[in-house]
């Protein structure tokens, strides 16, 4: 059994699974999976080409837009058959463009992720406060906390949203090519950051990402996508393979041994 720092079993059960869900817009279909389920305390990578799916399951996961047959559970439960704010509270979701931030300071920005939990005319409670301030702690953000969100660099502005995730106190946060605009060391700083929250917290992570030898170093499983079906699950190692890799982006690469015996790193042969 696996637990959180809070003694709880993170991998007793499936936090979403897909049963035959898929997605069409104007007769085409976008995504068509079944079988999927993402465990808490997991940073699950998905993978693919562009327009390969990863996007759109994501959205559906995290109830942004209905399968046109199927279904996808949260907890057991349909994701749509959830009251808006009770799934609010549960899932974290991070466009690949986040909205505007004029004139927000980060701890302003931060606080946003409470939203769920008092609604547009309740009270910020000490609660509130508390989980704001223990998510600039968390991010590594809070002495940048009374700076505005549009000076800060990439990779801070990255985290204080994520910060933001944090404070909302969900079971999963979901992410949309977080790291896409980042130099290499923000890359990094980004994604040990939510491969902690995932493990010490016990969270589910599900995160869109491009380059394969980020994914397979910082994620415990990755869901390869391709014309929106899933080709490949597995652990990085397994998945990290020529046959696999040429199946998912079509084009011949390889895998070597990484030199620091960490795995395997995959180029274009």
């Amino acid at each position: 059994m696996t637990t959180n720092s809070f003694g709880q079993d993170t991998k007793s059960k499936s936090l979403f699974s897909c049963r035959k869900a898929s997605v069409e817009i104007d007769g085409k279909r976008l995504l068509s999976v079944d079988g999927l389920d993402f465990s808490p305390a997991q940073v699950t990578g998905l993978i693919g080409h562009n327009g390969s799916g990863k996007s759109t399951l994501l959205k559906l996961l995290a109830g942004q837009m209905p399968s046109s047959t199927g279904e996808v559970l949260f907890s057991e439960k349909p994701v749509l058959a959830w009251e808006r704010r009770a799934l609010a509270r549960s899932i974290a979701y991070l466009a690949q463009d986040p909205p505007p931030t004029k004139g927000l300071l980060v701890r302003e920005l931060v606080a946003l992720g409470r939203y769920p939990w008092h609604g547009a005319f309740g009270r910020f409670s000490e609660t509130d406060a508390a989980k704001t301030e223990e998510a600039l702690q968390l991010t590594d953000m809070s002495h940048l906390a009374d700076r505005l969100v549009d000076t800060l660099s990439g990779g801070e502005r990255q985290r204080a949203w994520i910060a933001m995730m944090v404070a909302q106190d969900a079971r999963c946060l979901l992410l949309d090519e977080p790291i896409s605009a980042l130099d290499i060391a923000h890359q990094v700083e980004v994604l040990e950051l939510l491969k902690t929250l995932s493990h010490s917290r016990g969270l589910a992570v599900i995160v869109v990402l491009h380059d394969i030898n980020m994914a397979a170093r910082y994620c415990d499983r990755l869901i390869a996508l391709k014309n929106g079906e899933c080709v490949a699950n597995a652990d990085p190692e397994s998945l990290l393979n020529s046959q696999v890799l040429k199946s998912v982006f079509g084009i011949a690469m390889n895998v070597v041994p990484h030199p620091a015996g960490q795995g395997v790193l995959a180029y274009v042969d």
